[in-house]
């Protein structure tokens, strides 16, 4: 069962830097004369590529509304019929009888809460111990707890749009970090605190790992005081390195998004060759069609 996702918290940076864009269109570093348009294009290329993938890329908070819990709806649809309530797709009718929710918006990193309208009209918060977040599955579902774990069926919210929400974060958390060589501690970490259900989250460290590539591993630790230990330990020293907490980003999204910013850069208006008008590259959509997570059938 999908819901309506609305963004209650954008991402505070962009996958792809300015300085990256500059280097990919061949811009002098040092021009700034067209910062503020390829920043525009860079927020413009990671939204089409997020949309296209289902994938946030970044730190992000999302509101997921859905109007009834799941499987609560089939009383309504045996009434009224699937064409009349707008169900004439197969995969939608399909979806729609599942008995869990599935989050629109990949990867997450943590579900807030559940909320819903019950019949009085009341908002209540669904007791976490009544649902489980299977987060091994991309896009993530929550299932009801097993009935030997003393979970009940779903409750009965107020009929009416959006009386079931649910709150959660995706993408990955940027961060500048230092790590020794032979060591696994972060120090000097800015723009993050890391917390005790930061364990077991993927981090990578640029330049921390062999012949200079990214340190890839997970959080091991963390203390009373914030400070995170890394399950792998450094093989070079990297100072103020800029490390992605989370779900990682593909290069090949990367890789698409520097593409389309170059396409949109190198033609202002819509391109027209020959008399055809044509649009960006298929081999963009490829790229980005390799790395989508699509919805279980």
């Amino acid at each position: 069962m999908v819901g309506r996702p609305i963004l209650t918290l954008p991402p505070a940076a962009e996958p792809v830097s300015l300085a990256m864009a500059k280097l990919q269109l061949r811009v002098d570093a040092g021009d700034t004369s067209q910062d503020a348009y390829l920043s525009l294009l860079i927020s413009a290329a990671r939204e089409v590529a997020e949309t296209q993938t289902a994938r946030c890329y970044l730190f992000q908070s999302y509101t997921e509304y859905y109007d009834c819990f799941p499987g609560h709806d089939l009383p309504r649809i045996l009434l009224f019929g699937y064409a009349q309530m707008g169900y004439g797709n197969y995969r939608r009718k399909h979806r729609l009888h599942r008995e869990h929710f599935e989050l629109s918006r990949s990867s997450l990193r943590k579900l807030v809460q559940i909320q819903y309208t019950d019949l009085t009209g009341a908002t209540q918060t669904l007791d976490p111990g009544q649902y489980v977040v299977n987060n091994r599955q991309d896009p993530a579902e929550i299932v009801r707890a097993p009935e030997l774990l003393g979970g009940v069926p779903w409750p009965h919210a107020l009929r009416e749009p959006n009386s079931v929400w649910i709150d959660y974060t995706v993408g990955a958390s940027p961060l500048t970090a230092s790590i020794a060589a032979s060591a696994s501690v972060l120090t000097g970490v800015s723009g993050y605190i890391f917390t005790a259900s930061d364990v077991g989250t993927v981090i990578s460290v640029p330049g921390a790992g062999p012949a200079g590539a990214p340190l890839l591993t997970t959080i091991a630790s963390v203390d009373s005081e914030g400070n995170a230990t890394l399950t792998a330990s450094a093989v070079a020293t990297v100072t103020g390195a800029a490390a992605n907490l989370g779900p990682q980003i593909p290069f090949g999204d990367i890789q698409a998004m520097l593409l389309l910013i170059a396409h949109w850069y190198e033609n202002r208006t819509p391109v027209q060759q020959g008399g055809a008008m044509l649009e960006a590259p298929y081999m963009i959509q490829n790229m980005l069609n390799k790395n989508r997570v699509y919805y279980q059938p």
